[in-house]
């Protein structure tokens, strides 16, 4: 798992355990909902994709794992 958890770290600027330490504290609705507003394009509206950082509307490009939060 902590190899896992480094490869998003470092590949996609994803910290899994500071998400899991999220989701305790403010419950799985809160998360995905504070999940899908940072990874929603201010543009058009579709999802950024975490892997490429591109939207899968508009393609604009954001930086990788970070959504709209550059």
């Amino acid at each position: 798992m902590k190899t896992f958890q480094k490869r998003y770290r470092e590949g996609y600027g994803v910290d899994l355990g500071a998400d899991a330490a999220r989701l305790r504290e403010i419950g799985a609705e809160a998360l995905l909902r504070e999940q899908i507003a940072a990874h929603t394009c201010a543009d058009c509206g579709h999802l950024i994709d975490l892997h490429d950082g591109r939207c899968s509307g508009c393609k604009k490009q954001y930086p990788i794992g970070r959504g709209r939060n550059a």
